[in-house]
């Protein structure tokens, strides 16, 4: 058993879901032909000694100070 030292979230990006830009159709249709890439975020707990990646429902259980086991099954 860990304590709950902190909570963190952080914004992740999905490796190549970004759209080649052309400088022509960017402008014309930004929404179709921009660089926007499909963001993510992923929670983290971090204990006294790791950091973890958690499923979203765990991260809002846990709050700072809390008792963290790592062997639960609360991995993401």
């Amino acid at each position: 058993m860990e304590k709950v030292v902190s909570k963190i979230v952080e914004k992740s990006y999905e490796a190549g879901s970004g759209s080649l830009y052309i400088p022509i159709l960017g402008d014309i249709s930004p929404k179709n032909w921009g660089q926007k890439m499909v963001e993510n975020d992923i929670f983290i707990i971090i204990t006294e000694k790791h950091r973890y990646q958690v499923k979203e429902e765990d991260y809002n259980k846990l709050k700072e100070g809390d008792d963290f086991d790592e062997n639960l099954s609360i991995f993401a």
